[in-house]
């Protein structure tokens, strides 16, 4: 997917917008170890950190747009470029104003815990990273890593800690393989896009790879994640617990049989490929959601 963004009054792309449905789901997923652990779901806590999420996300995505060099370049020109640029810019600080007065709130409700607030900064800081000068790895190809990292790991973690106060070793044991078949999806359904991005000197996670080295590294990326799964069973997690993984297996084995399709010269079934590309992780985080939550 390119990481272009649209130019209208929603300029998120379409792989923003997974990203951050993946943050809802992995904030879920944090929050449902806590459950399944015994701990007392303090709901009034869990909203705040949910909404603190999704405005520092969101405040990351206006700024990556306000920071596009190409949109920078069109708003120097006209005046009516300027003003909508400069709408992006007073969203984004106004998300990150916003957020910031939850993350205090959250700091106070959550009894004043370092892990909490170590995640909570953590956040902030990756969002910095992603969209702001001078970093702005958004613009440098990174922008996925850095939205996969935030999503399988750190929000994962914070909405653990938010509940407990500290760490657990079922938090990287879940959240080290889902990062791994994130990184598979956000491949498998870019490489339609490969071409156009190209060209137009856009940079995403497969333009950075290549196209030969990101379809090799999907299907590794796929094997990776099961054997970190099967690392965790012999580690003495339950089975109850992991098998719901295993429901996404058809769709990211039917991800690989397309990608090595196109390795062969076959016409690509973009449909089909980006479909097997979202369903492979959703039916995952449903899965393993619903054992959590009500297993």
């Amino acid at each position: 997917m390119s990481q272009k963004p649209e130019t209208n009054n929603f300029p998120f792309t379409t792989q923003q917008i997974t990203l951050l449905l993946a943050s809802v789901f992995c904030y879920l997923l944090g929050a449902g170890i806590a459950r399944y652990l015994g701990e007392i779901i303090r709901f009034k806590e869990f909203w705040i950190g949910l909404i603190y999420i999704l405005l520092l996300m969101g405040s990351g995505f206006f700024l990556q747009v306000y920071f596009d060099p190409k949109r920078l370049r069109n708003a120097s020109m006209s005046e009516d470029g300027l003003r909508k640029n400069s709408q992006n810019l007073l969203a984004g600080l106004s998300l990150m104003a916003a957020g910031s007065v939850l993350a205090y709130l959250l700091f106070l409700s959550a009894g004043n815990t370092i892990t909490s607030s170590l995640f909570l900064a953590l956040i902030f800081f990756v969002v910095l990273l992603y969209a702001v000068p001078p970093a702005k790895l958004a613009w440098r190809g990174y922008g996925d890593l850095v939205l996969i990292l935030l999503a399988a790991n750190i929000v994962t973690a914070l909405a653990y800690t938010i509940q407990t106060g500290s760490m657990h070793g079922m938090i990287p044991m879940i959240s080290l393989p889902l990062m791994a078949f994130l990184m598979a999806m956000v491949i498998s359904t870019g490489l339609n896009g490969y071409l156009n991005a190209m060209i137009s000197g856009e940079k995403n996670l497969v333009i950075m790879l290549g196209w030969k080295l990101a379809m090799d590294l999907h299907d590794w990326l796929i094997l990776i994640g099961y054997a970190l799964i099967g690392f965790a069973f012999f580690r003495g997690f339950s089975w109850n617990l992991i098998w719901p993984a295993f429901l996404s297996l058809p769709f990211f084995l039917f991800s690989i049989y397309e990608i090595h399709r196109i390795k062969e010269g076959v016409k690509p079934r973009w449909q089909l490929l980006t479909f097997s590309g979202f369903a492979g992780p959703g039916i995952m985080l449903y899965g393993l959601l619903f054992r959590l939550w009500f297993g």
